[in-house]
């Protein structure tokens, strides 16, 4: 059997020997009684044709979505204690604080035991329910610098380190 695709036996040369009659010709590749085979094409008509495998085309990746450069917001640094005070000054459970922004009980738990910094949106649910702002605009000085390196950037570099 000659291909001509090495990757591939579906494309098959035009000569070759038939493997129900022995004839040799051109040769297609069919499917008869469930076996797969390559056939003249005067026994071809006794199978199915099988199709060659599609070829792989792979699709232009799209360009990665570049956020607009627009102020940078963080959380402010005594967060967990302002959610404790404002919350009991309010006269609310911690339960009841979840419920409102639908979150779980055990996450406001850690929040206010500052073992978990929520997002900036979560931060924002709890200031609107609790009238006090929790997100503040980065300052020019505090935006994260960059080392750079010989070997470019690292998850090292990214890392606050307390």
């Amino acid at each position: 059997m000659l291909v001509k695709n090495i990757n591939s036996a579906y494309f098959l040369s035009n000569m070759g020997n038939c493997e129900l009659c022995g004839k040799e010709g051109n040769l297609k590749k069919v499917s008869i009684e469930g076996v797969d085979m390559e056939a003249c094409m005067g026994c071809a008509k006794f199978g199915k044709p099988i199709a060659p495998p599609k070829q792989f085309m792979p699709r232009e990746r799209p360009r990665h979505f570049k956020r607009p450069q627009g102020p940078e917001y963080r959380i402010v640094d005594d967060f967990s204690k302002l959610l404790r005070t404002k919350r009991e000054k309010m006269g609310l459970t911690q339960e009841q604080i979840a419920r409102m922004v639908a979150e779980r009980e055990s996450i406001i738990q850690k929040m206010e035991s500052g073992n978990f910094k929520p997002s900036i949106t979560m931060a924002r649910k709890l200031g609107k329910i609790l009238n006090i702002t929790f997100v503040e605009e980065r300052k020019e000085d505090e935006k994260i610098e960059l080392k750079q390196t010989a070997g470019g950037v690292t998850i090292g570099d990214l890392i606050k380190k307390r």
